[in-house]
């Protein structure tokens, strides 16, 4: 992968959590986003304002995984 197309997924049981480059959404209960700029070398991070782009990725990968989930299209046919 190229720097650009590198990701990360994080959760815990009431958070998730994106990371493209150097930009964190966090999705929160209730629907609510948090956006932070992240140096990955200190750990540090900045609060930022929303980045709507963001936030349509990461909820559209975390919703992608749930209905593949549910509908049990995570599994692989061993052949």
């Amino acid at each position: 992968m190229t720097p650009d197309e590198e990701r990360a997924f994080v959760g815990t049981y009431q958070k998730l959590g994106y990371l493209k480059g150097n930009k964190l959404s966090i999705l929160s209960t209730q629907q609510r986003f948090s956006f932070y700029q992240f140096d990955r070398y200190t750990g540090e991070e900045t609060k930022m304002n929303a980045d709507t782009t963001l936030e349509h990725n990461a909820v559209t990968y975390y919703q992608t995984a749930e209905y593949m989930f549910v509908h049990g299209l995570n599994k692989v046919d061993k052949k």
